[in-house]
């Protein structure tokens, strides 16, 4: 996780919010969905298609478009899909990163 951290570091550091891509990421599978929401993930990839403000794409499945948690950074808005009806997010290490790189623009 330090690694992680030294990267994101390094890029708030180095990229001013006006720097960054002024479009929408968000990467993971299609086929899990946050309990309350069944089909959310093939509802956002199919929304998201082809749209300038846009940089949605489904990874795995042989697909060579995973991201390092510090390229998120570069991007003014990152999609967050994981969230269940209780906000109930302590297992997962990805909004901690979000975290912290939310943070550090402040």
């Amino acid at each position: 996780m330090d690694e992680a951290l030294t990267r994101i570091e390094r890029v708030e550091k180095e990229t001013t919010w006006e720097q960054k891509i002024s479009k929408a990421i968000w990467r993971g599978t299609a086929w899990f969905n946050p309990d309350w929401r069944a089909g959310l993930r093939p509802i956002l990839v199919e929304v998201a298609k082809e749209k300038e403000w846009a940089d949605v794409e489904v990874s795995g499945q042989g697909q060579n478009n995973i991201l390092d948690v510090a390229d998120f950074c570069k991007y003014k808005y990152v999609i967050y899909a994981e969230v269940d009806r209780q906000f109930s997010v302590s297992s997962s290490i990805w909004i901690q990163f979000l975290l912290i790189e939310h943070i550090s623009l402040a």
